[in-house]
């Protein structure tokens, strides 16, 4: 009976985690990491922006993308590219091809499934954890 009852808990920790991957694949999920705001003599719209953070997952890899938006238009600032895979508790696991760059929001960046959410985890500069909520984007 303990076979049994370890290979149903096995098979069930094994579907969770295929499940997993499946809500991600495919997918594109934003979050607003920042936003700067510039003081300008007269009113000028595109002096400041607000900083988001695009995740576009494929099948093996997912691509980080920082946007700075504006009611001007968006400016790409940075675009990195890692590999993925979720663990059994749900942490998203990932591998860079290259070493992040100095100061870029990545660094000590962690990304984990809640239920059904989507979770960004980094310490600001006093050392605090902050979440960042992913949302699903429009296909």
């Amino acid at each position: 009976m303990k076979k049994y009852l370890l290979c149903f808990l096995f098979l069930l920790a094994s579907f969770q985690l295929c499940c997993s991957q499946t809500v991600l694949k495919g997918k594109s999920f934003k979050a607003l990491i920042g936003n700067v705001c510039a003081e300008t003599n007269e009113y000028n719209p595109c002096a400041s922006h607000m900083i988001h953070l695009v995740l576009n997952f494929r099948d093996q890899d997912v691509i980080f993308t920082e946007k700075n938006v504006n009611r001007c238009g968006e400016d790409i600032t940075s675009r990195i590219q890692a590999k993925w895979k979720i663990d059994s508790a749900g942490r998203i696991v990932l591998s860079y091809s290259s070493k992040i760059p100095k100061g870029n929001f990545l660094e000590g960046f962690r990304l984990q499934i809640k239920g059904d959410k989507l979770i960004g985890y980094k310490k600001d500069w006093q050392n605090s954890m902050v979440e960042y909520k992913f949302e699903k984007m429009k296909e």
